[in-house]
């Protein structure tokens, strides 16, 4: 059997904003259904969250959608996660270098590099999808392993 490991994005994703945390429509739709219910795992994929300090006060958001989606995160998965990757790579950066950079990669291309070098896959994943608004549909084969992304929206 396939495993597959599901990132989920947050603001246009799942809710519309952090402001604004009103769930979107399309979390019922079959298709995202469908998705959630094959997963193995399921991990959220958000820059809205930067840091732990921002976990912790977005928390109760958090446990909400893991309630309200019947799952719970294996992980959470922020921007600050990237940073000492994005250093080793382009050197001694500030964090708004690295937030241009990625701006400038895509989310896309950003995910790919997620998975191929820091993502651990713990429970030995073969398939890794993003859902997220701000990508386009895309799939990368590498070493046996499918890194798709998936716009939702």
């Amino acid at each position: 059997m396939i495993k597959r490991s599901l990132f989920l994005d947050l603001e246009g994703t799942i809710v519309e904003s952090m402001d604004n945390p009103i769930i979107l429509d399309h979390i019922r739709e079959e298709w995202f259904t469908n998705l959630i219910t094959d997963a193995n795992e399921i991990h959220l994929f958000s820059w809205a969250i930067t840091s732990d300090v921002d976990i912790g006060s977005s928390l109760w958001l958090i446990r909400h959608l893991e309630e309200m989606m019947g799952i719970k995160f294996a992980s959470i998965i922020k921007r600050d996660d990237f940073f000492s990757f994005f250093r080793g790579k382009f050197g001694n950066i500030e964090l708004f270098e690295m937030e241009e950079i990625c701006c400038s990669l895509g989310k896309e291309i950003v995910f790919q590099m997620f998975i191929r070098n820091i993502f651990r896959n713990p429970n030995g994943c073969e398939i890794f999808s993003l859902i997220d608004d701000m990508v386009e549909n895309t799939v990368l084969s590498v070493a046996g392993k499918r890194i798709e992304t998936i716009k939702v929206g």
